[in-house]
């Protein structure tokens, strides 16, 4: 599993990196830490993809 640590950062740079890791590809899901309600808010709505998890 991947995982994206953008705790601390604020929009879009959670997005960014997350949507960084995925369209790199790599095995099995990516885990996105993010502290913010809205940075949350923003890769949840990238998390339309299946394989996207999102952890706050």
């Amino acid at each position: 599993m991947q995982v994206v640590d953008a705790r601390g950062l604020s929009c879009p740079e959670p997005v960014l990196l997350t949507k960084k890791v995925v369209d790199k590809g790599g095995p099995g899901p990516v885990k996105v830490l993010v502290d913010e309600a809205a940075a949350g808010e923003n890769v949840a709505a990238l998390a339309g993809r299946p394989y996207i998890f999102l952890y706050c």
